[in-house]
């Protein structure tokens, strides 16, 4: 019955305007990526993708081992690799026969992970922002997204998986922001288990927990987000063969194998005109650019932690989350060009709220100009046939463009950092949001606006808890 009665909703909302309006976006988005879907990947990233696939569904317990042995170095978790199996093995049962991505049917197949990803994102979006802005403001976000040339070059044109772990995140940190700490471990070890750069969030979400809800649902995200990354391993734990082991020893094999100091991400680095050193050479002093960058993401690792311990005003989770990645995309060593679209869909659900509505907007507007140029220049960069087309010449023209690129993510970075300085002292009072019990009597509000009389409602029901709780 429970079941029925959604979709019954579900029906009679599609058939008004704002249901009608998200419909026909999410379909030209469809559209969109269903057209660019079957081709082929840039720069061989898609058939290495295709490549573990066949190796997994062909040497599942030795998976990790086998794809070293090939020159594959598999570097990516169990769950991204399990699914990539699943996707190879169905091929050949439909009878599939060429395993390249220059086969449309296998191309646009191992894509559709990533495009179910894309439109998730792009639904969360719009539901979050239907709580909080109008129809149309919700539905602009929603579709700024949808149609981010990033976004859509990353996952459909050059068959990369950064939106597989970047719809889970996010929901990680709207249920960290709604205190259900089981829940939001569960899904950030789906996210951890897809790819491991959500790894840095972890500090994040557990402090987050920890300060505004207790240790006990810290512990709680904690141990849901083990188990699962426990069961998703597990097979590569079985004895003989640690398998475990060898993925990590693949991650370093595939750093050694990037020696620059940035993989084409338009980052300080490049800039500063080092990015094709070595990073581990000394640039300042004794110090590389690997252990300059190292520091100054801790200093930007505790001003996030320092701010989400004093500040729980809504979306500032996501503000702060937003800022890191641009720390590690900025300062960090060996970063590639996609790495900063986690910022984008961050600063995009900040933007929802009301409280960092302005400064998370600038923030999402700049991220989505640099992610979508620094693709877009590599992308072009990559298809480029030779030094007399008009493609060569046009990338001469436009040779001040990573620099640009650069140095607008750098102040992108400053930017973020300097709006950190009044967040930091704004501590809100813990009482609102606690306890748990009181979500379902205030319902959006907590979540929502900030008027007197529902701080004062809020405070009440928030003093009659703790007196029960005294009784």
């Amino acid at each position: 019955m429970g079941s029925l009665h959604w979709w019954r909703r579900l029906t009679r909302w599609s058939r008004t305007r704002d249901g009608a309006g998200f419909l026909a976006l999410l379909a030209l988005a469809l559209i969109v990526r269903l057209v660019l879907a079957p081709l082929p990947g840039v720069r061989s990233d898609l058939s290495q993708l295709i490549a573990w696939g066949r190796v997994e569904h062909q040497h599942f317990w030795q998976f990790y081992s086998v794809s070293a042995q090939q020159g594959l170095f598999a570097n990516y978790p169990p769950l991204t690799i399990y699914l990539l199996g699943a996707l190879t093995l169905l091929y050949t049962l439909l009878g599939g026969q060429t395993f390249s991505d220059q086969a449309p049917a296998l191309a646009a197949l191992i894509k559709l992970p990533a495009l179910f990803a894309d439109l998730g994102m792009v639904s969360l979006l719009y539901w979050i922002g239907r709580r909080r802005l109008s129809p149309a403001a919700s539905l602009g976000v929603a579709a700024s997204y949808a149609f981010c040339p990033a976004v859509i070059l990353n996952s459909m044109l050059w068959g990369q998986l950064e939106a597989l772990f970047i719809l889970p995140l996010c929901g990680a940190l709207v249920l960290t922001q709604q205190r259900r700490g089981a829940a939001a471990g569960l899904l950030f070890g789906i996210a951890i288990m897809l790819k491991p750069q959500p790894l840095v969030f972890a500090p994040l979400l557990l402090v987050s927990l920890w300060r505004w809800a207790g240790p006990k649902q810290a512990l709680r995200a904690a141990l849901a987000a083990s188990a699962f990354s426990l069961l998703a391993c597990l097979p590569y734990l079985i004895p003989p063969s640690f398998e475990l082991g060898v993925y990590v020893q693949n991650i370093s094999a595939h750093l050694r194998s990037q020696p620059y100091i940035s993989s084409n991400a338009y980052n300080l680095w490049w800039l500063l005109g080092v990015q094709r050193q070595a990073p581990e050479i000394p640039l300042l002093g004794p110090l590389s650019a690997t252990l300059l960058g190292a520091g100054l993401v801790l200093v930007g690792l505790a001003l996030t932690l320092t701010s989400v311990w004093r500040n729980n005003s809504q979306g500032h989770i996501f503000l702060s989350a937003g800022l890191l990645v641009t720390a590690f995309f900025v300062l960090t060593t060996q970063q590639h060009e996609r790495y900063l679209l986690p910022a984008l869909a961050l600063f995009a659900v900040a933007a929802l709220y009301g409280q960092s509505v302005w400064p998370a907007s600038i923030a999402y507007t700049i991220a989505w100009v640099t992610a979508s140029l620094n693709m877009g220049v590599v992308i072009l960069q990559s298809a480029d046939p030779g030094s007399t087309s008009a493609l060569h010449q046009f990338l001469q023209v436009t040779a001040f463009v990573p620099t640009l690129v650069a140095l607008a993510n750098v102040a992108l970075l400053a930017y973020c950092s300097i709006l950190f300085a009044p967040l930091l002292r704004r501590q809100t009072t813990p009482a609102l949001a606690l306890s748990p019990a009181l979500s379902p009597a205030l319902g959006d509000t907590v979540t929502g606006g900030t008027s007197v009389g529902t701080v004062a409602t809020a405070a009440s029901l928030a003093r009659k808890t703790v007196n029960r709780a005294r009784e």
